[in-house]
């Protein structure tokens, strides 16, 4: 990215304002299924800079899966979890990515959501995270479209800020410094019809309006992992209910919309897992089948299959991450 370089009589120079994809220390994982009915509420931390196993830093404040996260710059979020099966949650929860420790409460959703419906978006350029679509339970069938806005800086209620053109549970998301984007996942209508969403979606940070239709993924598939480089989005693995799992990794532009391209791959076919990134890397942290900690990394600059980087202190199944 440019820097503007000061040459004046200030100090300092002045870089861009990062998305969630910009990040230069760590990843984290909060949440998760270790093995079912086993439900975590760990927080593992792992640097960027070397192949480091994650560490425990903390708890949140429940046992929670299926939970959304987000990032800030200076803490992380987990939102829409579920802390047991055939339940929701409103709850969202910070922790520090300076100090570590337990999380904190940090206000509540306005629709209490099952995150097996839900993607966590970060706007770090406005300091505002975004909970997008929801609200499926197995027993009581809730859908929205709705994208929730809550302040990193405040623990207040979250806000409304536009709709997804169609409900979708378990897809994935990215963010550039001016859109947030949500790709594939499926409608659980009533009664469940699984019917598979290959499409990506975005919509504006600075402008409170309905997302629109830019593309799709190379194929209709769900429950995948998502991240973001500078100038691209990407998924990696995920299922469909008839063709199993993939270890596809998809990318789109920011800069042009249109639809997503083959990236590489998994060095395995996962699906339950999650992501983060670092300014050169995207990480694919845990999944199953079967259930795993390993935590792979490919390159954002070339088409190759990912490596074994490291592994998390437990298995973790339908977590989510943060990243600094």
């Amino acid at each position: 990215a440019n820097v503007w370089t000061n040459v004046g009589t200030g100090t300092g120079n002045v870089a861009p304002i990062p998305s969630m994809g910009q990040a230069t220390i760590a990843g984290y994982s909060h949440g998760g299924v270790r093995v079912w009915p086993t439900i975590n509420n760990e927080i593992d931390k792992f640097p960027y800079a070397s192949q480091t196993d994650a560490s425990d830093v903390g708890d949140l404040t429940h046992t929670f899966y299926f939970t959304a996260g987000a990032s800030s710059g200076t803490n992380g979020y987990a939102f829409a979890s579920s802390p047991q099966d055939d339940a929701k949650s409103n709850v969202v929860n910070k922790y520090s990515h300076t100090v570590d420790g337990n999380a904190t409460d940090h206000g509540d959703l306005f629709h209490a959501l099952n995150s097996n419906s839900s993607v966590g978006i970060s706007d770090q350029g406005n300091q505002n995270g975004y909970c997008v679509t929801g609200g499926y339970v197995h027993s009581i069938p809730i859908h929205y479209t709705t994208i929730q806005k809550f302040a990193f800086s405040s623990n207040t209620t979250a806000t409304n800020a536009g709709d997804l053109l169609s409900r979708r549970n378990e897809a994935v998301g990215a963010s550039s410094q001016t859109h947030g984007y949500i790709a594939g996942g499926y409608d659980r209508a009533v009664p469940p019809t699984n019917v598979m969403n290959a499409t990506i979606e975005k919509y504006s940070f600075a402008t409170e309006t309905d997302a629109a239709s830019i593309g799709t993924i190379t194929t209709p598939r769900a429950n995948q992992a998502g991240c973001s480089s500078e100038t691209h989005g990407y998924q990696s693995g995920g299922m469909t209910i008839s063709s199993g799992m993939f270890s596809t990794i998809d990318r789109w532009s920011f800069a042009s919309d249109g639809n997503a391209v083959g990236h590489g791959d998994l060095t395995n076919s996962y699906q339950g897992n999650t992501a983060c990134s670092s300014v050169s890397y995207g990480y694919s942290l845990g999944g199953q089948s079967p259930e795993t900690n390993t935590i792979e990394r490919f390159a954002f600059s070339s088409n190759t299959t990912a490596t074994d980087w490291a592994d998390l202190t437990v298995i973790k199944v339908y977590a989510s991450t943060s990243q600094v």
